[in-house]
């Protein structure tokens, strides 16, 4: 069994891709590990990934990218303060069209 050390931000998700290529080992690892897949894994924690996923190089082959897609404090700061027109997390702006009705 392979433990591996999580990366500031990091979910089970991110974990799961990193390490199998899959986002539905999530539930995999956090099973093996006791934990929900809604837990918050704190930077540092080992975790143990089952033999049963296997990484297979599809996602991140070639690159020393390891997902987190957790937001940090600095990152919300900087989205406060964004004009909302700026602030690319939002998928719609405040303008209304009524070219559809």
């Amino acid at each position: 069994m392979r433990t591996i050390k999580v990366l500031a931000g990091q979910t089970f998700a991110d974990v799961a891709m990193s390490e199998a290529d899959t986002a539905e080992g999530a539930v995999i690892i956090a099973l093996e590990n006791g934990m929900s897949v809604t837990d918050e894994l704190p930077e540092g924690q080992s975790l143990a990934v089952p033999p049963s996923l296997s990484y297979k190089g599809r996602i991140f082959s070639g690159t020393t990218h390891k997902p987190a897609s957790d937001l940090t404090e600095a990152d919300t700061e900087v989205a406060d303060m964004l004009p909302p027109e700026r602030d690319s997390s939002r998928i719609f702006d405040y303008t209304f069209d009524p070219t559809f009705n």
